[in-house]
């Protein structure tokens, strides 16, 4: 069979050695596809809830609002509001998003009802849910949508924002100093501020301080073995697949991590802690499963990328990584 095989074109050899290497991704699929079909889990169904509410919400700022529009979506949601392993994972903020969501949809689907009447005996039927489901939310602190023109003013000094966004610099040598818990909280301030499709909010944060597990991740990495101990802390940014249970979806984890991250060295920045992003896409399906292993993750949970971040060190050295113009990003107009 290997005689065989090494008859064949060089060619024809490296398009079936990617076919294979495709195998475990294909795997991957499959069994996204059937934690789906089968009864999901409380996570998945906590970020269905997220995903509903916020498409009832832009149902509910839309410009003509269709009378009658979202029942569906707020019977899924009210579903899964109303299953206690959905509840048991609500934030306080949470409760008060969903409340203020369904308080604002009941208001509106009580006026549609003198407008339609194929929609009315559904509605009415829906209205006693949600009044049932508010009513659970007592207590709670309602977060109404605010006008455009109420939302405090985004104006800044350009020169200054634009000073802090070119003082960012891929950093690779630090002090032994880790970060705190405090240090990477105040970073996620502003990171947990980053848009997600659908507000889904499905990235995590791995922390990594220890000696040992920092090896490991970074020899897995592979592009920074060469910095091991002069990199004190690692933060693997985490995209859950559980967020995004639809094969279009599939990269949707990969891209709302990267605007994550990408916010979050904002933040770090900010604090006087400086990073670079050490890439993970070029990883093998075996290297992939070790560092699920090391960090305990889900398989559900694909890793998109590590920040390596410190107090950069008195002797680093950073590359100059001239970037391109603004003019050469247009890639065409119309």
């Amino acid at each position: 069979m290997r005689n065989l095989y090494q008859k064949l074109p060089q060619a024809f050899r490296a398009r079936l050695k990617s076919l294979l290497q495709l195998t475990p991704l294909l795997l991957e699929e499959l069994a996204q596809v059937r934690w789906t079909l089968v009864s999901p889990g409380s996570v998945q169904r906590y970020f269905r809830l997220r995903r509903a509410l916020h498409r009832i919400e832009k149902g509910l700022v839309a410009h003509p609002r269709r009378p009658g529009a979202g029942m569906d979506t707020v019977t899924l949601a009210l579903d899964d509001l109303q299953d206690p392993e959905v509840a048991s994972r609500l934030s306080k903020q949470d409760r008060s998003w969903s409340l203020a969501v369904l308080q604002q949809y009941a208001a509106l689907l009580q006026l549609d009802l003198n407008l339609s009447t194929a929609l009315k005996a559904q509605a009415e039927r829906l209205l006693l849910r949600l009044g049932s489901c508010v009513t659970t939310l007592t207590g709670e602190n309602p977060l109404h949508h605010m006008l455009i023109r109420d939302l405090p003013s985004a104006r800044t000094d350009t020169a200054d924002l634009k000073n802090f966004f070119t003082s960012r610099h891929s950093v690779r040598s630090f002090t032994t100093q880790p970060l705190s818990d405090d240090t990477v909280f105040k970073a996620l301030e502003f990171a947990r501020h980053s848009p997600s499709a659908c507000n889904r909010q499905a990235t995590g944060v791995v922390i990594v301080r220890d000696a040992t597990v920092r090896r490991q991740v970074l020899e897995l990495q592979g592009g920074a073995t060469g910095y091991v101990d002069r990199m004190p802390t690692l933060l693997v940014l985490v995209g859950d697949r559980r967020g995004y249970p639809n094969y279009n979806e599939r990269h949707t984890p990969y891209v709302d991590s990267a605007l994550f991250g990408m916010n979050l060295i904002w933040g770090l920045l900010a604090h006087g802690v400086h990073s670079v992003c050490l890439n993970w896409s070029y990883t093998t399906p075996r290297k992939d499963r070790d560092l699920h292993r090391i960090l305990k993750l889900d398989p559900r949970q694909r890793v998109a990328f590590v920040i390596a971040a410190g107090y950069a060190a008195g002797d680093a050295l950073i590359p100059r990584s001239t970037k391109r113009d603004a003019k050469d990003f247009i890639l065409g107009r119309f």
